[in-house]
């Protein structure tokens, strides 16, 4: 995520007001919703053209699209069709009378053409003449089915079934939302096989189809079937069938839909297990080293694109993929270029497979088929493979791909780079990540209630990244309480939860309680490396650096382990006790540059301060370099930087800060004011705390403006946040608000007020601090002026 952009330097500030120091606002993957319709109604836009619109057509060619137009006259819609961008996804129902007109004219530019009539004999010769006329029809039924059924191939078609993984990320905790999305295709079979399958998640799963399907009749009487008959040795025959629970489940998975995957692990869970033992079946039967298989797909340009980008790294398929082993019939489904559009390309993946893999679980699954000719091969939930290369042989495309175990590796490796020990955990962590819920919704993803005690530590992991930590804390607690109900007390989940409570807590900057429950969680872990940095975090945070220098020293014991947070805030603690040579030696090791230029700052050696950021285009040196030149008071240097910052990532809050910072120094407050408003419309959605800081400086500039209802009402907004911890940012916001009570001559509330920002203070800091010599002078001051005034009224 970059460099943790901190204080280099205290800048100067008005003699009573303390203004907030800024700090790095990590940029957050924005959470975006996917609608959940159970009806599942396509997107793709649907026209029908006929001189009688009746109420029963219409009702029912809205229930298969969200974008239905209708029209009585031809012209108004061939405008249509030939003005909008896109014609090539349109489906198009038109009446006998305007077929040949409509045909003559359109038939190239949409997708799919349905002919509804009452004498289908006197049109039948137009559909040798146009490919895109998909069939003509008489009874509505039929025709609802054939359109339901040709959207259907259209919306396969047209996802993007894969999920790529740049092997060379520096960072895997630092992924893009489809590296996220690869890790939860390899983690997501894991994930189901470990929930509990039982007649009561089938029967939810039955009932969630039956919803679905409520209005069809035929699949209705399949899903009673499979009700009555089905069992785990049937999975791979009834995915086969291609019916109801094939499209529901593909929909799923291809939509990464976290909360119907749930509803549908009980088949998904019984078809992997299926697959598995298929899988060493072929093994034993087949004595060879490697085999080929292939799949013909359409995908759009910018989807080859991305494969043709990623050469050399993984890719996952977005659910089960269906292969076959004849080359052939994979080249059939792409032949027929009639219903493309005009950006798609065929496209023939080549699957070579080495059956010493370990991982990478596929089937000969013809003998279930209703089609056995297809030779088709199914592979597993998590397979993935490398891309070896991309190839244009006349107007097809072949993608050259290699089954490998290194899906599994870089999975592996997420675990251990996010510290958890319990799979289900996971699950919240990539739904955060992948950005598919709302940070305004309160709902997790899948029905949490079920009384499993796992299903509280997902809902806690994705409350947590959605930095709503008091609902994480509600379910952790929930989590907890049914751990030490179930479990031995010195059970590792009891002290892993005990470690996510406390987290939870220093992240609310809670310090007590979260140094209690680390410790409780050390009690039972004994000494590892996450409790032991946590605790050495709290206890410098609560200003005690001999006992955070202690814990943090044992926390270096641990090898293999990623130490520079530990060598950093180490070096932070003696460049703050004032031993400069080992708060370089700590930050060197750390390569904590900004806290390398913030000594050779404080030493007075600015050009090696700057030196430091100086060749690097990131963001965030950038930014440092402004924040360097901002310190020296040479507000241009800083303003351009920040703007060539903003310029790179333009929502970043921090930067905007900054840039209001500079407005304010140069007393161009309105503008100042513009930057600190679009500042918290970000932080407001991220739930960033950072926010408290931007309150903070809006007010300050109201109070040298003299407004002070408007500086008090941000104090109090900022204060709002943090009334319940004992933070420095606590006191500074206090400080403020007694100075507006002291320029309002409300005396004896402006004493009150830096009475409690000095509790916090001594609390905090060594009693020779600035801080508290400033408000114990102010102290001073105030009481002064309450005598003198009482003297006077007498």
């Amino acid at each position: 995520m970059g460099n943790n952009i901190g204080r280099l330097l205290p800048s100067s500030k008005p003699k009573h007001l303390i203004q907030l120091c800024q700090q790095k606002n990590f940029p957050s993957i924005g959470l975006t919703a996917e609608s959940h319709d159970y009806k599942d109604k396509a997107t793709i836009p649907l026209i029908w053209l006929d001189k009688n619109l009746d109420v029963a057509t219409k009702d029912k060619l809205q229930e298969l699209s969200n974008d239905v137009l209708y029209y009585t006259r031809p012209e108004p819609c061939i405008q249509h069709i030939l003005s909008t961008e896109r014609a090539s996804r349109i489906f198009l129902v038109i009446s006998g009378s305007y077929a040949n007109e409509m045909l003559s004219q359109i038939s190239r530019n949409v997708n799919a053409i349905f002919i509804y009539c009452f004498n289908p004999s006197k049109y039948e010769p137009l559909l040798e003449k146009y490919p895109r006329l998909v069939g003509i029809y008489t009874h509505l039924k039929e025709l609802v089915k054939s359109i339901r059924e040709k959207m259907h191939t259209v919306i396969e078609r047209s996802s993007q079934v894969f999920s790529c993984y740049e092997l060379k990320q520096k960072s895997i905790r630092d992924l893009s939302k489809e590296s996220l999305s690869f890790l939860f295709f390899q983690l997501a079979k894991g994930i189901l096989l470990k929930l509990p399958r039982t007649d009561d998640s089938k029967q939810k799963m039955l009932n969630e189809c039956r919803f679905h399907y409520q209005d069809n009749e035929e699949e209705l009487a399949l899903i009673n079937e499979f009700e009555k008959n089905y069992t785990a040795a049937d999975a791979i025959h009834w995915y086969t069938k291609q019916c109801f629970i094939y499209k529901l489940v593909n929909k799923a998975l291809r939509t990464e839909d976290i909360e119907q995957l749930y509803t549908y692990r009980f088949y998904i869970t019984d078809l992997s297990t299926a697959l598995t033992r298929e899988y060493e079946e072929f093994k034993r039967q087949n004595h060879i080293d490697s085999i080929k298989v292939y799949r013909g797909v359409i995908f759009c340009s910018g989807e080859l694109e991305n494969l043709q980008e990623n050469v050399g790294n993984l890719i996952s398929m977005n659910g089960f993929l269906s292969t076959s082993l004849s080359r052939d019939i994979a080249l059939s489904f792409i032949l027929d270029t009639s219903s493309k559009s005009k950006d798609s390309v065929s496209v023939l993946l080549e699957i070579a497979i080495d059956f010493r893999l370990e991982t990478v679980i596929f089937a000969d699954v013809s003998k279930y088929s209703l089609f056995p000719e297809e030779e088709e091969i199914l592979f597993d939930l998590d397979a993935s493979f490398e891309i070896s290369t991309v190839k244009q042989e006349k107007d097809i495309w072949t993608v050259y791909l290699k089954a490998t175990d290194r899906g599994g590796d870089v999975a592996f490796k997420y675990i251990i780079g996010n510290d958890i020990t319990e799979t289900f955990l996971l699950l919240g962590k990539l739904v955060g990540g992948m950005g598919k819920y709302t940070a305004q919704s309160n709902e997790v993803p899948f029905m949490i209630l079920d009384g499993i005690r796992h299903l509280h530590g997902i809902a806690s992991v994705f409350f947590e990244e959605k930095g709503d930590y008091d609902k994480a804390l509600e379910f952790y607690m929930e989590a907890l309480k049914m751990e030490e109900k179930s479990l031995p007390p010195s059970h590792p989940e009891i002290g892993h939860s005990l470690h996510n409570i406390g987290l939870c807590y220093y992240k609310k900057y809670y310090y007590t309680q979260a140094l209690e429950y680390q410790m409780r969680a050390l009690h039972i872990r004994g000494e590892n490396f996450d409790n032991l940095q946590m605790i050495g975090l709290i206890y410098y945070k609560q200003g005690n650096w001999e006992k955070a220098l202690e814990f943090m020293n044992e926390a270096l014991k641990f090898p293999n382990r990623n130490m520079s947070s530990v060598l950093n805030t180490m070096g932070v603690i003696y460049h703050k006790k004032g031993d400069l040579i080992s708060a370089m030696k700590y930050y060197q090791h750390a390569d904590a540059r900004k806290n390398m230029a913030g000594i050779y700052f404080s030493q007075g050696d600015y050009d090696k301060a700057i030196e430091i950021f100086k060749d690097s285009d990131h963001p965030n040196d950038i930014h440092n370099r402004g924040l360097i030149y901002y310190r020296l008071g040479e507000l241009e240097k800083a303003l351009s930087c920040f703007i060539k910052a903003l310029d790179l990532m333009p929502n970043e809050a921090t930067i905007l800060v900054s840039i209001g910072n500079v407005y304010k120094e140069k007393g161009k407050n309105k503008n100042a004011l513009d930057y600190y408003q679009r500042a918290i419309e970000i932080q407001e959605n991220s739930k960033s705390w950072e926010i408290v800081q931007t309150f903070n400086n809006i007010g300050l500039i109201y109070y040298t403006q003299k407004e002070y209802n408007f500086a008090m009402n941000y104090f109090m907004k900022a204060l709002d946040l943090v009334d319940l911890t004992e933070i420095i940012d606590k006191a500074h916001i206090l400080n403020n608000m007694a100075m507006i009570h002291y320029q309002q001559y409300e005396l004896e509330t402006s004493i009150s007020y830096l009475k409690r920002a000095l509790i916090i203070y001594k609390k905090i800091l060594p009693l020779n601090h600035s801080f508290i010599k400033r408000t114990l002078y102010n102290i001073e001051i105030a009481c002064e002026k309450q005598t003198l005034m009482g003297y006077t009224v007498l």
